[in-house]
């Protein structure tokens, strides 16, 4: 008779159902010290083996569902939906997330084209090919069709997987919903419109009001005339050369009132006033002295021209209005900061850079903290306690549309400092 042979254990599981099997009571004792009772022993161990392996195998099988439960939880209830695509667009897989960012059950999108649920096919199919191309991943944003007739905005972003042969074979993608981003960039590039659009506004208002300003002085220049030309024929003896000096002041004014008329006209007509060639040395000086007079004695400038300069091409109202605007909110910082105005110092200079002409002013103020400097031209923010907060950024937009530039010299020490350049005029001009 062949005697029973025990299958050879692993002999870390075999040592431990031998330390298990001798910690168990004994129900018999083998008096049998020989092959009969060693064959008992023998199979006893391999018997607690076995119910050792098998719960070890139950464990690992509880272990493993349960590990594909958490990661089942992750795939399907991730934030973000993800999705395997043929390089047809054709849905290979996607999870319970990705379905609901397209509104519809996942078993009725499985093989169907990703197309059909986009509101651009000629887009997604061209982020395709890209994608398959690419070595890295790929984004896109597209809109989503949905069921429930809902259009969502959407990011893709898309990593290739190649097959075993390290060929494309499907194509790994994240899609979010960017919906309330997006619907947020809509709404900034609204307000972005709204603003420039009220920018153009007050630019055109600003300019009116410039050309309205020009024309009162040949008016109040016409009636002081008039008024000489009336006294000198009251007289008994009337001056024939006072008389001529005034009604030859006269036509001069009325010529003066009616070129701004005709520019006034212009622009309501046209919305933009012409250019031409401008002695800006000139037109500085023009302004400084109207400031001066606005200001009685407490303007007290330090005026530096660059010799030579050759003329800027720009509309000189305009640029009048940007210098004012710059002159006045100087004198209103220091004075604001209650600093003796009588020791204002603002340099306004030009010199010849680039083929522009580069104007700076600049004050003994406070000064503008680092924060105000980066939000200087943003319109609506001011510093004043009364102020607009459009000044600057109408001037930006007047020097702009005079093909120039305005900025804030955001390293200086102390007070403030602004410059903006203007094109010279072409030659012949």
């Amino acid at each position: 008779m062949n005697k029973p042979t025990i299958p050879p254990g692993n002999n870390g599981l075999r040592d431990r159902a031998e330390q298990c099997l001798a910690q168990q009571p004994v129900a018999g004792h083998c008096h049998d010290q020989g092959a009969s009772c060693k064959l008992i022993h023998e199979m006893d161990v391999y018997a607690l083996e076995l119910e050792m392996q098998n719960q070890e195998l139950k464990n690992a099988q509880a272990d493993s569902q349960s590990a594909l439960r958490r990661y089942t939880e992750l795939y399907d209830f991730a934030p973000v939906g993800y999705l395997m695509l043929e390089k047809s667009g054709r849905v290979v897989e996607i999870n319970l997330t990705g379905a609901a960012l397209l509104g519809v059950e996942r078993g009725s999108i499985m093989g169907r084209s990703m197309a059909a649920y986009l509101t651009d096919r000629r887009a997604f199919r061209h982020y395709l090919q890209q994608a398959f191309l690419s070595s890295g991943n790929l984004i896109a944003e597209l809109g989503v069709k949905r069921a429930d007739g809902g259009v969502i905005d959407i990011q893709l972003e898309s990593r290739v997987s190649p097959d075993d042969d390290g060929l494309p074979a499907v194509i790994h993608t994240i899609m979010t919903d960017i919906s309330r981003r997006k619907s947020l960039e809509r709404q900034l590039q609204r307000q972005r419109h709204e603003m420039d659009a009220l920018i153009k506004q007050q630019v055109a208002i600003q300019t009116a009001a410039a050309i309205a300003h020009d024309l009162n002085q040949p008016l109040a220049a016409i009636s002081a005339y008039g008024e000489v030309a009336l006294r000198s024929l009251n007289k008994d003896e009337v001056s024939a050369k006072t008389l001529q000096r005034a009604l030859n002041g006269l036509v001069e004014q009325a010529q003066r009132a009616g070129l701004c008329l005709h520019e006034l006209l212009g622009f309501l007509q046209r919305g933009e006033l012409e250019i031409e060639p401008i002695d800006l040395n000139n037109l500085i000086q023009d302004v400084v002295t109207i400031v001066r007079h606005d200001k009685l004695n407490h303007f007290r400038p330090e005026v530096m021209f660059e010799a030579g300069l050759p003329p800027v091409w720009a509309n000189p109202l305009q640029v009048k209005k940007v210098l004012l605007n710059l002159l006045y909110n100087s004198l209103d910082a220091i004075r604001d900061a209650g600093l003796d105005s009588a020791g204002i110092s603002i340099k306004v200079f030009t010199k010849a850079a680039s083929n522009m002409a580069q104007v700076t002013v600049e004050d003994s103020g406070p000064g503008l903290d680092r924060e105000a400097v980066k939000r200087v031209f943003e319109p609506f923010f001011t510093t004043k306690r009364n102020g607009s907060g459009l000044g600057l950024a109408i001037s930006r937009s007047l020097v702009e549309a005079n093909g120039g530039q305005l900025w804030m010299d955001a390293l200086a020490e102390t007070g403030a400092i602004f410059h903006f350049t203007l094109p010279f005029a072409p030659i012949g001009r």
